[in-house]
């Protein structure tokens, strides 16, 4: 074998090796990426083949798909939208699942998950049509709807758990939006809805109990300080506590008005601070005192020294200059 020959084989076998290799990547190590790639349309055409599951509360759906006659055969519905559109997210052809439970759970509710291995086995053999799984919510209906509710027309997010658990009881964001928009099979519109949410005041997509500008908790620690009280028997739940309205100078014995001594305490400190700060190098004698060259001047008067000034006369106290 010549040369020539002998260069064209191994540039063959170079190419089908990289071919090889190729293969290898794309069916073996790149398959999960490229199947859940947001542009992957046979991806989407496999999901809409087969019936979606439900997402329940309770036993009512709130989240179900119902057979259709065009290209996509299954459409998904949202029967109460608004209400738990934070809660279940969205589900659409064009977008894909986003947020809540249609994005957490996308491979359950479509029945690619591996738990659902054995299930898909049975279907093929029994010849039973595919289908996802379905996934029931702790959310309470009645506790979902007083959230909502009682939030009225405010912005913001109410989340209630259950202490022993750890279960969401309710979880509302407000203002929220109607996920129908977005599971239309009508593409156009769906992309002009999609345009008219994303551009909307307080982002009604956004849900606000789990991201977003998160509200920090109100003082949650308050609670264990006020069962604290409660169980000692020393409070009721509606306690009135006693602010003196005037505190007794130690020299001399007399009533002073709690605020007016402060204020005057405090005037007097930051009066005699700003002079101890002036400059080291007096140039005369009312220098000398502003600089706090005399030692009588270089200690600031004390609260009580100040306090005992207001309590007589009710005005702030002017220090002495030194003798």
């Amino acid at each position: 074998m010549n040369s020539p020959i002998r260069r064209i084989g191994v540039v063959a076998a170079a190419m089908f090796l990289s071919l090889l290799l190729a293969s290898t990547m794309i069916q073996f190590v790149q398959a999960e990426e490229l199947n859940t790639a947001d542009g992957n349309r046979r991806t989407l055409l496999d999901s809409y083949s087969r019936e979606r599951g439900s997402i329940l509360v309770g036993s009512t759906p709130v989240a179900q798909s119902s057979p259709t006659e065009d290209d996509l055969q299954w459409q998904r519905s949202y029967p109460q939208a608004k209400l738990y559109a934070p809660v279940t997210g969205y589900y659409s052809f064009t977008y894909g699942s986003g947020n809540g439970i249609e994005d957490n759970y996308d491979s359950m509710l479509s029945g690619t998950a591996d738990a659902l291995f054995y299930r898909r086995i049975g279907d093929v053999l029994t010849g039973k049509p595919p289908q996802g799984a379905s996934v029931e919510l702790t959310i309470d209906p009645a506790a979902q709807k007083a959230a909502y509710d009682a939030l009225g027309n405010q912005r913001g997010a109410v989340i209630a758990l259950d202490p022993k658990t750890g279960a969401i009881l309710a979880m509302v964001s407000k203002p929220s939006y109607d996920p129908n928009l977005l599971a239309s099979h009508d593409l156009r519109a769906v992309s002009r809805n999609w345009e008219q949410l994303s551009k909307a005041p307080n982002d009604p997509m956004i849900n606000r109990t789990i991201r977003g500008d998160l509200y920090p908790p109100g003082s949650t620690f308050k609670l264990v300080t006020a069962a604290a009280a409660l169980e000692s028997g020393q409070y009721t739940p509606s306690p009135s506590c006693r602010r003196p309205r005037a505190w007794t100078c130690r020299r001399p014995r007399s009533t002073c008005p709690t605020s007016t001594a402060s204020r005057a305490a405090r005037a007097t400190r930051r009066t005699w601070r700003g002079r101890w700060r002036s400059p080291a190098t007096p140039t005369s004698a009312s220098s000398a005192w502003t600089s706090g060259s005399s030692r009588s001047a270089s200690r600031p008067p004390s609260s009580a020294t100040a306090s005992r000034s207001t309590c007589r006369c009710g005005r702030r106290p002017a220090p002495s200059r030194p003798r």
